[in-house]
């Protein structure tokens, strides 16, 4: 029921609101929809441009700035982060832009009619939710009636307000245009989500095409099965050091051989030192003094009226806060461990927690004024028979109170799609909250109790009344934390601005670190669109300057003040040979490991080959290992060896109780022997096959427009001057 809310009930002042908050349930829907807030264009700075297309600064602020009041309206306790909004605002700009000009270049158009016929006939969820009831079911003609005329938000207003229901203040022809205007919005959006849908389906549609001849195979890999003997001769167990060091000639051949298939964008490496903005020893000893001072003055009051004297002083010094009464149940764990039990007038504390340090003053206790109830309930919807519904309902009702467990019961019947996978349970609600039926049950009986079938116009429900209470309390309370003075930042700036002087009258970043004991780090080679240390600033930085060149002190969120050092540059091309030495020593090793493997694998063959089973091995190495599979599947898994395609492709088509000649696979050279094979039943393919093509289709075209879309971007010219107008 989402709280049991009611659309029959929605009255003129709610469809106000709705106009207010139309647009953030979309946006809460689909974070697409962000794109679209602002379409005006801006001949400003710059943020970046996409194919030559370019995106304004006021555009791009504005989206921000709205997905940022979005978050904080949402969730006013969380912390917003403006960069991670601007990166998923650029992201939304180049996907948008994207694909646009590709549609433009494909001469693919989204027409008015098609939106309409969207918006009227076949509307997405994010439209149709504040019409729909939590059951399910969605009201038509009321959406209908708002969506193809505005108007009656005016004639609902002035009713609201002949009612009292609606203040004076508010203007009906400004909340119409406010609402024409969403709609302007949200059909913008229609067409951007219309063409997206139509590339979509389009690149899903081309990879979902399967061959028949490719469907059979797989049918044939997927249903035939083998059981085989197998000796691995593994490349993890040969000694590298026996080997040697590849030679400078070993090494630029091997370059030679796969500089073609390393080729790489634009990228740079840097290194740098951090300075915490953490408390310092100072801001430490500041907050312990206050602790001490607090406490002092506890210990020292002589009657409980001095204790209170000395709490209210040091409410008003350190800006304490007030909580208003509140169910003592409904308390913080931590808070609910120290006032459950307390009495008016106490005074709790100093107590340490990983918060900080708390002082608790009860000011008062209350009960019986606001009783809440906790409740659990299975819906039965009326369906189509509402005498047979409710007979079912009865049935359940029964079964809950011989002891069936009730969240069991919910799970499985309950139709109630909010609050089913809690088992039914609704958390602690005041009266008010639900509707009439289904509050007057919850309240007007004992806690344990079962009861129902209760009617609402939602169904029937059953109901279990798990808990009553009415017990609050209003507390105060100081907090003493240790903070990170201004004083102590201040000195945090001068250190890192120091330490770049030092650095550019020559010092060295790793010697200088250590004699103040910090940690040089140095970064992977990164892209012009990855924010580096979550810092488009810094990006632009390393892409801006050449190897040796230093930062100037910039402070960045979870790392302080950072002073950063450009270390490698990289330009589109081949990776140097340099660049990739580590990798071709690799290379050049595996291949040796595997050549000696090679070898040792034809020598045991050549001895075991005429042999009845490859057990036989035992007679000419004790130390080799048989092992034996059963129903492996030609799909590269071999328990014992991991993933070995060429094994379980060589094996599925070798003939029985042969000896076969060594196969190289990813982990080494194997011998094998099939004992047994059960072949596909190919008769049963033509019946099998359209669910198999259907499957494989769906796995393709669900990938697909992510390849797709990665190439296109891959190709474009994008060119992101974010580092440039916004400091982190």
């Amino acid at each position: 029921m989402g709280i049991i809310s009611r659309m029959r009930d929605i009255s003129p002042y709610m469809l106000v609101i709705f106009v207010v908050s139309f647009i953030a349930f979309m946006v809460a829907s689909d974070s697409n929809l962000g794109t679209l807030l602002n379409s005006s264009s801006s001949t400003g700075n710059v943020v970046g441009t996409i194919n030559g297309e370019e995106v304004s600064y006021q555009e791009f602020e504005q989206r921000v700035k709205e997905q940022s009041d979005m978050q904080r309206q949402q969730n006013p306790q969380a912390e917003v982060d403006d960069n991670i909004i601007r990166q998923a605002v650029w992201d939304q700009f180049v996907e948008e832009i994207l694909i646009r000009q590709a549609g433009e270049a494909a001469g693919i158009k989204v027409t008015q009619d098609e939106v309409l016929d969207i918006m009227l006939d076949s509307p997405p969820d994010y439209l149709t939710r504040n019409f729909t009831d939590s059951a399910g079911k969605f009201n038509r003609q009321a959406y209908l009636d708002v969506m193809t005329n505005p108007d009656i938000i005016a004639q609902n207003i002035a009713a609201g307000k002949k009612a009292g229901m609606i203040p004076q203040t508010v203007d009906p022809a400004e909340e119409v245009a406010k609402f024409k205007n969403s709609l302007l919005k949200i059909e913008e959006f229609m067409y951007k989500s219309r063409l997206l849908e139509h590339f979509r389906r389009a690149s899903g549609t081309a990879a979902s095409i399967v061959s028949p001849a490719y469907l059979k195979n797989k049918y044939v890999n997927e249903g035939t099965t083998f059981d085989f003997d197998y000796i691995q001769f593994n490349i993890n167990n040969v000694d590298a050091k026996s080997l040697g060091k590849p030679t400078e000639q070993e090494l630029q051949a091997e370059y030679e051989a796969v500089k073609e298939f390393r080729k790489q964008k634009p990228a740079r490496k840097i290194k740098y030192v951090t300075f915490p903005l953490e408390p310092s020893k100072q801001d430490t000893l500041i907050a312990s003094k206050k602790i001490a001072r607090i406490q002092q003055s506890l210990t020292e009051a002589l009657t409980p009226a001095d204790k209170l004297t000395a709490f209210d002083q040091y409410f008003a010094e350190y800006a304490g806060t007030q909580q208003e009464y509140q169910p003592v149940k409904k308390l913080a764990p931590e808070v609910a461990s120290l006032l459950g039990a307390a009495k008016q007038g106490d005074i709790i504390g100093p107590v340490t927690t990983a918060s900080g340090t708390f002082l608790y003053k009860v000011d008062s206790l209350r009960s019986g004024v606001n009783q809440l109830v906790k409740a659990s309930h299975i819906l039965i919807n009326f369906g189509t028979n509402k005498d047979s519904s409710k007979a079912f309902a009865t049935q359940v009702l029964a079964r809950a109170k011989k002891g069936e467990d009730f969240a069991a019961l919910a799970k499985e019947y309950s139709q109630d799609n909010g609050s089913k996978d809690r088992g039914g349970e609704y958390d602690y609600f005041p009266k008010g909250q639900m509707v009439k039926p289904f509050e007057d049950a919850c309240f007007n009986n004992a806690p344990g109790s079962i009861v129902g079938p209760v009617e609402t116009e939602f169904g029937y429900h059953i109901i279990k009344i798990s808990d009553k209470i009415s017990d609050e309390i209003k507390y105060s309370e100081i907090m003493i934390s240790i903070a990170l003075t201004m004083n102590t930042k201040k000195q945090l700036r001068r250190d890192a601005l120091s330490f770049k002087q030092q650095l550019d009258d020559g010092q060295n970043m790793e010697s200088l670190a250590k004699k103040i004991k910090k940690n040089v780090v140095e970064t992977m080679y990164f892209d012009t669109q990855m924010p580096v240390l979550g810092s488009q600033s810094m990006t632009n930085f390393a892409f801006s300057n050449e190897v040796g060149a230093i930062s100037e002190p910039l402070e960045l969120k979870y790392y302080g003040i950072v002073i950063a050092q450009v270390t490698g540059v990289r330009e589109s091309g081949l990776v140097p040979f340099e660049d990739l030495k580590e990798e071709l020593t690799k290379n050049i090793l595996i291949k040796k490991k595997m050549k000696m493997l090679k070898d040792k694998a034809f020598s045991i063959y050549q001895k075991l080959k005429n042999s009845e089973r490859l057990f036989a091995v035992s007679g000419i190495d004790p130390t080799i290992e048989v092992k034996s599979v059963a129903k492996v599947r030609n799909n590269g898994l071999v328990d014992g060896a991991g993933n070995e395609p060429a094994l379980t492709q060589k094996a599925m088509l070798a003939p029985l109780n042969k000896i076969n000649e060594p196969v190289q696979g990813e982990s080494g050279w194997y011998i094998y022997q099939v004992i047994q094979r059960t072949d596909a039943d190919i008769k049963a393919f033509p019946k099998a096959k359209r669910d198999l093509q259907m499957t494989l289709s769906s796995q393709a075209a669900s990938s697909a427009y992510t390849q797709w879309f990665n190439a296109l971007k891959e190709k474009a010219d994008i060119k992101d001057n974010r580092g440039k107008l916004f400091r982190d």
